[in-house]
């Protein structure tokens, strides 16, 4: 079981991994906190307050689920219909790691 202090910490790693890769504050955000501009188009992504929880979460959604879709197809792990890619784990390196591993292929190249 992850402490609230483990999880602050965790959320603090993925916001500043996400922001150092481009992703902005979501001014009109409801859920999703930051979004971030990838091949398959707008990624909305957000971390929830700390808890007690044995699982570290990422939540990802993108914008518009048909694009994600024709770049993404063979990711068995998007939900077509809603857009959402969440990353969870009980490990919080291992959930900053796989976010870093299946976004990395998704970003625009300047």
């Amino acid at each position: 079981m992850a402490t609230k202090k483990q999880q602050s910490e965790f959320n603090k790693n993925v916001i500043d991994y996400i922001t150092s890769i481009g992703a902005v504050k979501n001014l009109n955000a409801n859920v999703y906190g930051y979004e971030l501009m990838t091949k398959a188009g707008i990624l909305l992504i957000t971390v929830h307050e700390p808890e007690k929880s044995g699982i570290f979460s990422i939540y990802c959604r993108f914008e518009d689920e048909k694009k994600a879709f024709e770049v993404l197809k063979d990711d068995e792990r998007l939900n077509s219909y809603s857009g959402k890619r969440n990353f969870h784990n009980g490990q919080p390196q291992n959930a900053l790691n796989n976010i870093k591993r299946e976004i990395a292929p998704l970003m625009i190249e300047a």
